[in-house]
């Protein structure tokens, strides 16, 4: 398939681009990009003319019913409504049933969007164990499996020693918290 956006404003920061131009797209993948390109290499044309075309979004608070919530959505579900917006990277907060405070249940994350292969998921590890406040997680081991930082979603932490000693962790580490 292969389909031409024209016409349209493409601000690429990493590419530095900020300029009117045509994309030529085959099977997925851009093939082409520059000014007036041959419409006869398409089998479909979008005119983008005052639109603005601009690299996948990362939605930084993507809330995923998986695991365990499937019967309200499923993850392919999700991830194709994200994509239908230009969202091609989720951050996924801790906060789902169950929590994401097990390397296995990362793990299985992970591997489950990446077979669907319809963007990125970024999942975020519990800071302390059952989002409690209390215990810390493994967060080194959450990491391992696949977490790009850490977080409480919107459960507090109360107790200040236990505040401290996650950004201790984390800042030995050089990891974030969300």
């Amino acid at each position: 398939m292969s389909i031409l956006i024209k016409n349209g404003r493409v601000v690429d920061p990493k590419n530095n681009i900020d300029a009117i131009l045509d994309i030529l797209v085959i099977d997925g993948k851009i093939a082409e990009l520059n000014k007036n390109l041959d419409s006869k290499k398409a089998k479909q044309i979008i005119d983008a003319s005052n639109k603005i075309v601009i690299p996948g979004i990362i939605d930084l608070q993507l809330n995923l019913r998986e695991p365990g919530n499937q019967y309200k959505s499923t993850l392919e579900s999700e991830m194709k409504a994200a994509n239908a917006g230009g969202v091609t990277g989720m951050v996924c907060p801790p906060d789902t049933t169950p929590i994401l405070d097990e390397p296995g249940l990362v793990k299985m994350l992970k591997n489950k969007s990446e077979a669907l292969k319809l963007g990125n998921v970024y999942p975020l590890g519990a800071l302390t164990q059952k989002l409690n406040g209390k215990l810390l997680t493994e967060i080194n081991d959450l990491y391992e499996s696949g977490c790009i930082g850490f977080s409480q979603a919107e459960k507090p932490i109360q107790d200040t020693e236990v505040l401290y000693r996650s950004f201790q962790y984390l800042s030995t580490f050089n990891l974030k918290a969300f």
